[in-house]
């Protein structure tokens, strides 16, 4: 098992994602340029810290590994935490919000913790997610899923060294969880 194999179907999302932006915007190329641009920045950010992690805890021993990277928009602005789980450890990769001479930065934080702790970090939905997904195999990841509010998770999931990737959205008419092959 590899970084590159985990996040292999993370990045043919990203790349049919980039490429139906193009095609929405095929009008308006400035429009277009910009959102690919700005997705592209936090893409690379995201998979750079990403596989820092991965590398860096040896996790790619573990039998089972659920990746959540969770999207929320506040605002107008975009909030983003990874939530890396795997033998009852919690690693909570997120974003804090910094202002120097009018300049907003986001710095990553990184927060290691146990799996019990999760309720810490008002993550309701993420317990939900971990739920659904903590399976022996991938056989038994079916079925439907509801969420108290409306949630974009990007899910990875590693069972006994294969991959699976999924994503969960919601609207008014409930959560969908679509897996990509």
């Amino acid at each position: 098992m590899t970084i590159n194999k985990i996040n292999q179907p993370y990045k043919n999302y990203f790349k049919n994602k980039i490429n139906e932006i193009k095609k929405e915007y095929r009008d308006f190329p400035k429009i277009s340029n910009q959102i690919v641009d700005d997705e592209t920045f936090f893409y690379k950010r995201r998979m750079k810290l990403r596989n820092k992690i991965i590398d860096s805890l040896n996790i790619l021993a573990n039998n089972k590994i659920v990746i959540i990277d969770d999207f929320t928009d506040i605002n107008g602005e975009q909030i983003e935490s990874t939530y890396f789980i795997y033998n009852n450890v919690l690693l909570l990769l997120n974003y804090k919000k910094d202002e120097k001479q009018g300049q907003i930065y986001y710095k990553p934080v990184v927060i290691k913790t146990v799996l019990g702790k999760l309720e810490e970090y008002n993550a309701d939905e993420i317990r939900t997610v971990y739920d659904y997904f903590n399976k022996s195999d991938f056989n038994g990841i079916n079925g439907g899923i509801e969420f108290k509010k409306f949630v974009s998770l990007n899910i990875t999931v590693i069972i006994n060294k294969r991959v699976g990737f999924y994503l969960i959205r919601s609207n008014k008419q409930g959560s969908t969880v679509t897996k990509l092959e």
